[in-house]
């Protein structure tokens, strides 16, 4: 049944992904409210409208051979029978996984040790992505073959169409490409799985505190969905984040 299927924690979840990443293509996606509300048609703060997004959301989260992260439930959310845990429990519904992932495990990852995200960035990386800027600065010197791919932050899925073809003909010079696009970025990540080779992360709004050093006018992470950086030294796990990459070089 679906109900039984497992969800990682996001502990389980990083060592899952760090015990294949050497070996095994990564594709990896994220699910959490934010997506539930918008295949649900219902008002979130995805900046982006409901004409294909929901439909587009549908199909993606249905595509094997990713690993399909999405919200991991503490006693709490079960006992209470919360928003949370509908969530999951829709997610888990509409997707057609054997196992899942915990959508907390990039941020995990950030907070500490940085052993995955910057090896994600390594190599000949595309970032897909509406901060353009910021990560041309943040990037700049440190991973030269990094290029950015500019995506709208607001209606992104307006332009889905073009975007996938785009894609599907500049994917294959890349080793790694990494959504941070919002939800538009799950249907590219899983247009692109049979097209080419390359590793399909998507990591989200934790390109907002890897580059938040960078933002000319606001900080990128006062956003509700970032209420995880309130313990968090972010200019420092930033750093520590661009330092591992630099020693990947």
């Amino acid at each position: 049944m679906t109900n039984n299927k497992k969800v990682m924690d996001r502990v389980e979840t990083l060592n899952h992904i760090k015990s294949k990443m050497c070996n095994e293509r990564s594709v990896i996606s994220r699910y959490s409210d934010g997506e539930y509300l918008m295949m649900n048609k219902q008002q979130n703060n995805t900046y982006d409208s409901f004409n294909i997004l929901p439909e587009l959301l549908m199909k993606a989260i249905k595509v094997k051979n990713q690993l399909v992260c999405i919200n991991y439930l503490k006693p709490h959310n079960i006992e209470r029978r919360d928003g949370w845990y509908y969530t999951q429990k829709y997610l888990r519904k509409a997707g057609s996984q054997d196992l899942y992932g915990c959508c907390n495990w990039n941020t995990y990852d950030f907070q500490n040790k940085n052993e995955v995200l910057p090896f994600l960035f390594s190599k000949n990386t595309l970032l897909v992505t509406g901060h353009v800027e910021e990560s041309e600065l943040a990037f700049g010197k440190i991973q030269p073959n990094l290029k950015v791919y500019p995506m709208p932050k607001r209606n992104a899925s307006d332009i889905y169409r073009e975007t996938k073809i785009e894609l599907e003909v500049l994917c294959n010079e890349f080793d790694n490409i990494i959504f941070a696009c919002g939800p538009i970025g799950k249907a590219l990540l899983t247009d692109l799985i049979d097209v080419c080779d390359s590793n399909l992360v998507d990591i989200g709004a934790l390109l907002n505190a890897i580059v938040n050093e960078y933002s000319h006018d606001k900080s990128l992470v006062g956003q509700w969905s970032m209420s995880w950086i309130k313990n968090v030294d972010i200019k420092e796990q930033a750093m520590k984040f661009f330092e591992k990459l630099e020693e990947l070089k």
